[in-house]
């Protein structure tokens, strides 16, 4: 996994290498952000931590907020986020707001799932997804109650 931070320290970026060299990430990012400064070799620990910078609209960032609530080891079905942002009928939409989050583990998008199953992982595919539950301990992911 390799993370972007701004000028102003703030965790703008994230993305799996997925067999990708870093180097190649880095530089189609500053295509992207011409004026942000990218350190190789360098760890950042509690990088969860640090602020984040989400850019989205207010659709999207209040669904990400949401979702940096889920706690590690838990999981919440679409439908639920969008209950809880107050946009019941919206789970399809929450699960594209979870598709165009480029902040991957920095927001949870993997602990969001399907009502009946695992859902979609845009960031890293549905292994990475699998992956990054069963690291936090998750093995089952139908929600009980839908």
């Amino acid at each position: 996994m390799i993370v972007g931070l701004s000028e102003e320290s703030e965790v703008g970026r994230v993305s799996f290498l997925r067999g990708r060299k870093a180097m190649d990430i880095i530089e189609e990012w500053q295509t992207q952000w011409k004026h942000t400064h990218f350190t190789a070799g360098k760890t950042v620990k509690n990088f969860t931590k640090l602020p984040v910078r989400l850019v989205g609209t207010k659709f999207q960032t209040d669904v990400w907020r949401e979702i940096m609530h889920i706690a590690r080891g838990k999981v919440a079905s679409y439908s639920e986020v969008a209950r809880r942002i107050k946009k019941p009928g919206a789970a399809r939409a929450v699960g594209t707001a979870c598709g165009s989050n480029i902040l991957a583990y920095i927001v949870p998008c993997h602990r969001v799932v399907s009502a009946n199953g695992i859902g979609g992982y845009g960031p890293g595919g549905l292994d990475t997804k699998r992956a990054l539950l069963a690291a936090e301990g998750v093995t089952h992911y139908a929600i009980k109650g839908h």
